[in-house]
C-alpha cells in the first residue's frame, strides 16, 4: 500500500504543480511566473481497491506572489473543482472568481477587487473530484507483477 500512496501523491502533485516559468506567448502551456508554490498539502480518497475509478481530493497550496497580478494560474488535468478559497497570510479570505481554460488545462483564480501584491503569501484550498484515467496521463491507475501476482 505504501507504493500506492507514493504513486498517488506524485500523480496529483503533477496535476496541480504551479511552476514559476514565464509565458513564451499566449499559446504556451507554461504557467505565468507571477506566482510560485512554496508548499503543498494533499488529501486523496479513492476506492481503487474496490475497482472504482472515482476519487475526491483536497489540496492546500501556499504560494508567493512574484509579480503584481490579479490572476493566479494553476494546471488542472481532468479535475472537477467543487469548492475553492484563497486566503491571505492572516487567514482572511480573498474574494476571487474562477475560470477554466480546457485546451491549456489551466484553472485561474481572479481577484475581484485589487491585486495580489508582490512578496505576499497566500493559501489556496481546492476541493475536487475526478476519475482515474485509463491511459497514462493525469491521475491514472497502474499495476505491476511480482512473483506472478498482479498488484
Amino acid at each position: 500500500m505504501k507504493w500506492l500512496k507514493s504513486g498517488i501523491f506524485l500523480a496529483v502533485v503533477v496535476s496541480v504543480w504551479a511552476v514559476p516559468v514565464p509565458l513564451a506567448d499566449e499559446n504556451s502551456l507554461r504557467l505565468p511566473k507571477s506566482s510560485a508554490p512554496l508548499s503543498y498539502d494533499l488529501t486523496l480518497t479513492t476506492n481503487v481497491h474496490l475497482g472504482q475509478r472515482a476519487f475526491t481530493g483536497n489540496v492546500k497550496i501556499e504560494i508567493e506572489i512574484r509579480e503584481l497580478t490579479d490572476v493566479i494560474t494553476l494546471h488542472n488535468r481532468r479535475l472537477v473543482v467543487q469548492n475553492f478559497k484563497v486566503s491571505d497570510q492572516n487567514g482572511i479570505e480573498i474574494q476571487t472568481q474562477n475560470s477554466s481554460e480546457t485546451e491549456k488545462e489551466f484553472f485561474q483564480l481572479t481577484r475581484t477587487t485589487g491585486q495580489f501584491q508582490q512578496g505576499e503569501k497566500y493559501t489556496i484550498e481546492i476541493d475536487y473530484t475526478g476519475q482515474l484515467q485509463t491511459g497514462t496521463s493525469g491521475f491514472y491507475r497502474s499495476s505491476y507483477v511480482v512473483e506472478g501476482v498482479t498488484r
